[in-house]
């Protein structure tokens, strides 16, 4: 039996921090959530909601309890009831109807909202066959006779806005595309997220993103939030600083949990849409602010809230950071974005400067993914270049210049992001300078600053590894034609130290291990595994290396079946092959990725 812990609001004669009488009140089942306060009852004082989910004996059908007590933890009247199914989600308290009263609204799995109110259960949206997650309630259609609710499902991987009668509104279930497989998750958090006086709502996705809607169901400016983690909890916004941006705050649960805020990039200033001015239309383009990760697509509109003044970055010493921009052309250009020293303003000591090889420029190209439901209709603003790349297709070389250089046809939008390196021995204080930017005969600065902190940073106690693949020796890279051992050694060293040099203490090894078959039986080759760990320890990657073992596939078939018993043996005789080749230098702490 669990047990939950509930001080009431009003402690009475109880000491201070001490239990209050009347609980803990014990509560069956394996799962409950968390609990709500208000005054259901209109008496003036306050009762406690909570969810309990499988209450049921083993051999019984599913189902959860909704309970409702008060401050000395006795039931009310008519409570607990009993929702068949089992539950998904916390319960939540909402005047549901608009009649004054607290109703408490509660999700089974099965998708059916029920609203809960002295004693009785009506059920506003009947089953919808699927496994819900989380759901919650707002005011989305202003003068409607009750509120709307926000109902999540993994299986169709789905948000759906129903109305009062538990209908779906128009624009809606919405079902944001990332990768087959992945999942809206998240209980939706809703708040007027850009500022124009309506209801959106923000969701944790597992594809590593979170979600931002309006309530028609339409993708919601700015989002998704992408690479951020496997978001599930429920995200907040809040105004962390004192100025009018918003922040969207929530965590992640990947291989290292983070807890994220995100200056959001518009405030208290409406969406609206911007005209250009006679200057800006005479020289061709307009810029506009925006936050890293924020999604930039060509038909990216130009608004008020986001015009662009300067970029501000904030480093500590031997830390990289970023900042993006994006331009609007009103008409076709051709752009180049060039690099400069940034100067130490006055305060710092000795004089300094952060050269300008330390800022790495690029453009955020978009481009189409084929996804089965909509071949070729998913655009991904994901790849960093220098250049066009022309046809995206097999090696897209990119050389590795100061300046920037890209086409942006009439009447779209181009993200620009600059990396800046605070170098090791920069001294605290600000630097001042600015990129210039030419497009069509016309040039202007963008004014960039870089804060470098007094702090320095201590040496990370988690081990951050990348799953990067390379290759053996001589064999050329991605795909590449073959090249030399020397020239191979070259470009291993300079991939090790750039990982190294972003904060990475661990990489997979470039040359996976191969095994092979033969009459049932099997061999692996280890040549020149010992040399690219060696490769690791002296670019100080030596948290641990990751060894891939491509034994899963051969020829489009797996290995298993091919080997039947040998398996096994072939595996374990693998790893302690590796284990042993590895103590004789560099001996570095080793995990193994299986390559299927």
């Amino acid at each position: 039996m669990l047990v939950v812990s509930v001080l009431a609001l009003c402690v009475g004669a109880s000491p201070v921090g001490g239990e209050t009488p009347g609980f803990p009140v014990p509560l069956g089942g394996d799962g409950f959530s968390s609990p709500a306060v208000a005054d259901f009852i209109g008496d003036g004082a306050l009762e406690i909601a909570l969810a309990v989910d499988n209450v049921a004996a083993k051999d019984e059908p599913a189902r959860g309890v909704v309970l409702l007590v008060d401050r000395e933890g006795k039931s009310l009247p008519g409570w607990p009831q009993t929702i068949e199914g089992g539950l998904a989600g916390d319960c939540e308290v909402a005047d549901w109807d608009r009649d004054g009263t607290e109703e408490v609204l509660v999700l089974d799995k099965a998708g059916s909202l029920h609203v809960l109110s002295g004693g009785a259960d009506a059920t506003v949206r009947p089953s919808s066959g699927t496994v819900a997650t989380g759901f919650c309630s707002g005011d989305f259609v202003p003068g409607s006779r009750g509120l709307e609710a926000v109902v999540t499902s993994e299986t169709e991987g789905t948000a759906t806005l129903l109305d009062h009668s538990g209908d779906p509104l128009s624009g809606w279930p919405a079902a944001p595309q990332f990768v087959p497989g992945y999942l809206l998750w998240s209980r939706p958090a809703l708040a007027d997220v850009d500022g124009d006086g309506r209801t959106e709502l923000s969701l944790g996705h597992t594809c590593y993103a979170v979600v931002g809607l309006r309530a028609d169901g339409s993708q919601l400016q700015g989002f998704p939030l992408q690479d951020v983690g496997m978001a599930y909890p429920t995200p907040v916004r809040a105004h962390l600083t004192s100025d009018r941006h918003y922040d969207l705050i929530f965590t992640d649960v990947s291989s290292v949990r983070s807890l994220h805020s995100f200056a959001l990039p518009y405030d208290s200033v409406a969406w609206q849409a911007h005209s250009p001015t006679p200057a800006e239309a005479a020289r061709g383009f307009v810029l506009t602010a925006a936050v890293p990760f924020e999604t930039i697509l060509p038909d990216t509109p130009m608004v008020e809230g986001k015009l662009l003044d300067h970029l501000e970055v904030t480093a500590c010493a031997e830390e990289y950071e970023p900042a993006t921009f994006v331009i609007h052309a009103l008409k076709d250009l051709d752009v180049v974005l060039r690099p400069a020293d940034l100067v130490a303003g006055t305060g710092v000591s000795p004089v300094s400067r952060i050269p300008a090889v330390n800022l790495d420029l690029r453009f955020v190209h978009v481009w189409r993914q084929r996804r089965p439901d909509n071949p070729g209709e998913y655009r991904v603003p994901e790849l960093l270049l220098k250049r066009d790349p022309g046809e995206l297709k097999g090696i897209v070389s990119q050389p590795l210049t100061a300046e920037v250089t890209t086409h942006v046809p009439a009447g779209t939008a181009r993200q620009f992001r600059v990396t800046v390196r605070a170098p090791d021995d920069a001294a605290p204080g600000t630097y001042a300078g600015s990129l210039a930017l030419s497009a069509e005969g016309v040039t202007m600065a963008v004014p960039l600053s870089v804060r470098v902190m007094r702090l320095k940073l201590p040496p990370d106690p988690v081990v951050h590894c990348i799953y990067f693949h390379g290759s053996s020796i001589g064999l050329g890279w991605y795909g590449e034609k073959e090249m030399s051992a020397d020239a191979w050694l070259q470009r291993a060293r300079l991939q090790l130290a750039d990982l190294r040099a972003h904060g990475l203490s661990a990489a997979e090894t470039f040359t996976p291990v191969k095994i092979t078959t033969r009459d049932a039986g099997y061999s692996f080759d280890l040549a020149n595994l010992g040399q690219s760990l060696a490769l690791h320890q002296e670019a100080g990657l030596t948290r641990w290396a990751m060894v891939e073992l491509g034994y899963s596939l051969l020829d489009g078939e797996q290995l298993h079946p091919r080997l039947g018993d040998k398996f096994y043996a072939a595996y374990t005789a693998l790893v302690r092959a590796v284990g042993e080749l590895n103590e004789r230098g560099p001996d570095l702490p080793l995990s193994f990725y299986d390559g299927g």
